[in-house]
C-alpha cells in the first residue's frame, strides 16, 4: 500500500503547483480509498490502477498542464509536460512505433550475426588456404593435388554464397576471392594432370576440377577411367558429366560400365587423413585450426557436386512418394535399365563411403520383395545410416552448441584426427571413431530410418 502510494504521489507532481496545493490532499485521500478498495478484495488490482487511475491520471495531469499559464510553469514541470506528451504521441501511435521498433531491432541483431558468420568465414577460408599453400609447397604430385582440392572448396564455398546469400554486397571482393582461389585451382590441377599420376592424386584432382574456371573436366575423367576401369567412381563422374551434357549415349555407357565395376572408391578416407595430418603438423596444438579443417573436409565432399539430380544415386532410384514433382528419372524413363542400377547399388553398399554405402543399401531394399530378405537387409540399412548420422555431428559441435550439441574439447578433436588410419575410408574410420568414445558402431534399438 505506502508503495503504491509513493507512486501515485510521484505522479501528482505531473499537476500544476497551484492545483497540487489546493487538491493534492483530496486526491491522495481519494487514491487511498480505492487502494482500500483492492486491498478488501471488493476491486481488481490491475483494472484499478492500470486501466482507471493511469490513464485518469495521465489526461487530467495534460487538460491541467495545458490550461495553466505557461509563464507560471516551472522548469520541472516543461519536462512533466513534454513527458505526457511523449505518453500521449506513444500511447497513440504505439503500433507503428512497435513495428519501427522491432523492425530495427531484429536488423540490428541479424546485422550483427551476419557480421560474426562473415567473419568466421573469413577466417576459415584463410587457414583453408594457407593449408593449400603448405600443401603446394610439399612439391609433390600429391601435395598438389590436396592443395588444388582446398582452393576448389574455397571457390565453390564463395561461389554458393555469391548466388544464394549474397544482396548488394561487396560484390567485388567475392569475385575477386572466387577468381583467385579458382585460378589457383585449376593451375595446380593442370600441373598434376601433366604428370601422368597413380589413381589417388588423379582421383583428388578430378575432384578438384572446376569448369567455370577453365578446368578440362571430361578429359579428366576420361583419364580417370583409363587409369581405374574397375573403380565405378570414376564411372559416376562420367555419368554426372553427360547428363549435364544431355548426352544420353554416354550415360547409358556409363551407367553399363559402372555396373560392370568391381569396387567403388573416392578415397575420401585418404583425404581426410592427409588434410588432418597436414593441420596438425602446421599448426600443433590449435585445435581451432583442426576444427575449421574438419568442417572442410566434412563438408567438400558436397562442394564438389554440380547438381546432384544429375547424380547416379538420383537417376538410378525410382520417386519415393514423397516426391510430388513431375519430373522423370533415368530409371523411370529407360526401365531396361533396371537390373545395371540394381548392381550399382550393391558395389556401392560394399564401398567405404558413409553416403554410398546408405544410398545402396536402402536401394537394395526397395528392390527387394521378400520378406525373409528385406528383413536380412534391414539391419545393414539402419547401421549405415547410424554411421552416416555421428559423422555428420563432426565439424558442427564448434559452432552448434544451441542446438544441444557442446563443443568438443582439444581431446575429442585430437580423437577425431587419430581415428583416421592410412589405408582406411570413411566408415572404417568412424567406427573406430565412435569404439574410442565407448559409442556402438551399430544402430540402437530406437533408431529410425528416415523416409525417403
Amino acid at each position: 500500500m505506502r508503495v503504491v502510494q509513493s507512486v501515485y504521489g510521484a505522479f501528482l507532481w505531473l499537476y500544476p503547483k497551484e492545483l497540487r496545493d489546493l487538491h493534492g490532499d483530496e486526491m491522495r485521500l481519494a487514491f487511498r480509498d480505492r487502494c482500500r478498495e483492492v486491498a478488501r478484495g471488493e476491486q481488481n488490482g490491475f483494472k484499478v490502477f492500470v486501466l482507471e487511475l493511469l490513464p485518469d491520471t495521465l489526461r487530467s495531469a495534460g487538460e491541467a498542464q495545458l490550461s495553466a499559464s505557461f509563464d507560471q510553469m516551472r522548469p520541472r514541470q516543461y519536462w512533466a509536460l513534454g513527458l505526457l506528451c511523449c505518453s500521449a504521441f506513444g500511447l497513440l501511435y504505439r503500433d507503428e512505433l512497435s513495428r519501427f521498433t522491432l523492425d530495427a531491432a531484429f536488423r540490428a541483431k541479424y546485422a550483427w550475426q551476419d557480421y560474426r558468420q562473415s567473419r568466421e568465414l573469413d577466417i576459415q577460408e584463410a587457414r583453408v588456404r594457407a593449408l593449400a599453400k603448405s600443401f603446394a609447397e610439399l612439391d609433390t604430385i600429391e601435395g598438389k593435388a590436396l592443395a588444388a582440392y582446398l582452393y576448389r572448396s574455397v571457390y565453390s564455398g564463395r561461389t554458393r554464397l555469391h548466388n544464394g546469400t549474397l544482396n548488394g554486397g561487396p560484390r567485388q571482393l567475392y569475385l575477386g576471392f572466387m577468381v583467385a582461389d579458382g585460378d589457383r585451382a585449376t593451375a595446380l590441377t593442370a600441373g598434376v594432370f601433366s604428370e601422368h599420376p597413380a589413381a589417388y592424386p588423379l582421383i583428388v584432382a578430378v575432384q578438384a576440377c572446376e569448369p567455370a574456371v577453365g578446368c578440362n573436366r571430361e578429359a579428366a575423367i576420361r583419364r580417370l577411367t583409363e587409369l581405374e576401369p574397375d573403380n565405378a567412381y570414376g564411372w559416376s563422374l562420367a555419368f554426372k558429366w553427360a547428363s549435364l551434357r544431355h548426352d544420353a549415349a554416354s550415360m547409358r555407357e556409363a551407367i553399363q560400365r559402372m555396373a560392370e565395376s568391381t569396387h567403388y572408391d573416392n578415397y575420401q578416407g585418404r583425404i581426410t587423413r592427409d588434410l588432418l595430418r597436414e593441420t596438425e603438423l602446421l599448426a600443433p596444438g590449435d585445435v581451432g585450426y583442426l576444427a575449421d579443417i574438419a568442417s572442410e573436409a566434412r563438408s567438400v565432399g558436397f562442394g564438389a557436386i554440380d547438381d546432384f539430380k544429375h547424380d547416379v544415386r538420383y537417376g538410378c532410384r525410382r520417386r519415393p512418394a514423397l516426391d510430388t514433382s513431375n519430373q522423370l528419372r533415368w530409371l523411370e524413363i529407360h526401365p531396361e535399365m533396371q537390373d545395371d542400377c540394381l548392381r550399382i547399388a550393391k558395389v556401392l553398399s560394399a564401398s567405404t563411403d558413409l553416403t554410398s554405402a546408405y544410398w545402396g543399401w536402402r536401394r537394395i531394399l526397395e528392390a527387394e520383395s521378400i520378406p525373409a530378405r528385406r528383413d536380412a537387409i534391414l539391419p545393414q540399412v539402419r547401421n549405415s545410416r547410424w554411421l552416416q548420422e555421428q559423422a555428420w555431428r563432426v565439424g558442427v559441435n564448434r559452432h552448434r552448441q544451441d542446438h544441444g550439441w557442446d563443443a568438443w574439447t582439444k581431446d575429442e578433436w585430437l580423437n577425431w584426427a587419430a581415428a583416421w588410419a592410412p589405408g582406411d575410408g570413411e566408415i572404417p574410420s568412424v567406427k573406430r571413431w565412435l569404439v574410442s568414445r565407448g559409442m556402438s558402431v551399430t544402430a540402437p534399438p530406437d533408431f529410425e530410418i528416415p523416409p525417403s
